[in-house]
């Protein structure tokens, strides 16, 4: 099984079978498209500017840098205040709850846009960029928050969703109940926010072990490039 990361644990959640074509068989590659070349453009200015680093940005896209300025100037008060600041920070977690080398990790993997941790070490703040128009999952929030616990602990996380093409922030937040998502029982999580993603990862954990990855139509089976009955629907 390779590691769970939030955009692979939403892939399989839209459909495992394109999950395998992408991370088992490797038959298909993860799809790219325009409005993904432009989100990863974006996101690397975004990157240069919070390390307050020179930006070539680009003129037609002033409008984003106008509404993202005041978050990056937050952003700076807070590494000027002596807040733990990383940009563009990859965690990576073992599956007994130790922090992992990016590349060493058997269980989770999470970039993270924006970290930032409180100088009494108490309290951290996530940002993460979004430039398309679906609504956040907070199920990404939570893995990040889970693949930072080996190194800032079990603490209070929030986190700011800034939608930028949209103008609007999503804001989530969560003391977790427990430190280590891979070894979690049925009580620790049945009823609470976190029942959704401890399930998602127990499914793909079982497929992984059963070979088992259903089809299931969605709303990107219209570009899906699997051998399937649904696809171009």
């Amino acid at each position: 099984m390779i590691p769970i990361s939030p955009s692979n644990l939403a892939k399989y959640r839209e459909c495992p079978f394109h999950y395998q074509g992408i991370y088992v068989t490797k038959q298909v590659k993860y799809p790219e498209n325009e409005a993904m070349r432009r989100g990863s453009m974006l996101h690397s200015c975004l990157e240069q500017a919070c390390k307050q680093q020179a930006v070539d940005w680009p003129a037609k896209e002033t409008a984003v840098l106008d509404y993202c300025l005041p978050i990056i100037g937050l952003i700076h008060r807070l590494m000027d205040g002596g807040w733990t600041v990383h940009i563009e920070h990859e965690a990576a977690v073992n599956a007994d709850g130790s922090q992992a080398g990016w590349w060493q990790a058997d269980f989770l993997r999470s970039k993270i846009d924006v970290a930032a941790l409180s100088p009494g070490k108490d309290r951290a703040l996530l940002w993460d960029w979004k430039s398309g128009k679906t609504p956040g999952n907070p199920d990404q929030f939570y893995l990040n928050a889970f693949s930072l616990v080996p190194e800032w602990g079990a603490i209070p996380y929030e986190a700011w969703f800034v939608y930028f093409d949209q103008k609007r922030v999503e804001q989530h937040s969560i003391k977790l109940p427990f430190t280590n998502l891979a070894l979690v029982g049925e009580s620790h999580w049945k009823g609470s926010a976190l029942e959704p993603l401890v399930k998602s990862v127990r499914d793909l954990k079982a497929a992984w072990v059963t070979n088992d990855w259903p089809k299931t139509p969605n709303r990107g089976c219209r570009w899906c490039l699997m051998d399937c009955e649904y696809r171009g629907r």
